[in-house]
C-alpha cells in the first residue's frame, strides 16, 4: 500500500509540474501570436517576398536620390567658389593732414581668388569712392598697401572682422 501512495505522490507531482509547464508554454504561445498579429498588420496581406522586393526597390530609389543630391551638392560647391564669402575692412587716414581714420577699404573675396575692393578716401573737400577688381589673384590696376592688406586678411581668414590699422 505504501508503494501505491508513493506512486500516486510521484504522479501527482508530475501532473502539477506538467500543468505548470503547460501554463508557461501557453503564455509563450500567446506572446508569439500577438507578435504574429502585429506582423500581419504591418504586412497588410503582403508576403515576405513581396515585402523584400518592395524594400529593395525603395533602396534603389533612395540610392538614386542620394546620387542626385551628391551631384547637386557638387554643383553648389562649384558655384559657391565664385561667390563672395569673405569680407575684410581696413580704416586709415587718407593723408597726413587729416587726423582721424575716416578712409576705408572693403574687400570681398571668394575661394577662386576673385575680389572686389571698394575704397573710400576722405579728404577735406569730400569723399571719393571707387572700386577695383581682382580676377584669380591678379588686379587690373595697382593696389594700395591698404587694399593689399584687405586681400591678405581675407586669405588669412579674418572673415567678417573689421580691423583698424
Amino acid at each position: 500500500m505504501e508503494k501505491l501512495y508513493v506512486i500516486c505522490l510521484i504522479l501527482g507531482i508530475g501532473l502539477v509540474l506538467s500543468f505548470v509547464i503547460i501554463l508557461f508554454l501557453y503564455n509563450k504561445l500567446g506572446k508569439i501570436q500577438r507578435n504574429l498579429r502585429k506582423i500581419d498588420e504591418e504586412l497588410a496581406g503582403e508576403s515576405a517576398e513581396q515585402l523584400l522586393l518592395r524594400s529593395i526597390y525603395k533602396q534603389d530609389a533612395i540610392s538614386h536620390e542620394i546620387e542626385v543630391i551628391k551631384n547637386d551638392i557638387e554643383k553648389l560647391q562649384e558655384k559657391q567658389m565664385h561667390c563672395f564669402d569673405k569680407l575684410s575692412v581696413v580704416r586709415y587716414p587718407a593723408s597726413s593732414e587729416i587726423g582721424p581714420k575716416l578712409s576705408y577699404s572693403v574687400g570681398l573675396t571668394n575661394e577662386a581668388e576673385d575680389a572686389l575692393i571698394i575704397t573710400g578716401l576722405h579728404y577735406r573737400q569730400g569723399l571719393q569712392v571707387y572700386y577695383k577688381q581682382v580676377k584669380e589673384g591678379i588686379s587690373e590696376t595697382e593696389l594700395s598697401d591698404e587694399e593689399k592688406s584687405v586681400i591678405r586678411r581675407n586669405k588669412a581668414e579674418y572673415v567678417m572682422k573689421a580691423d583698424i590699422k
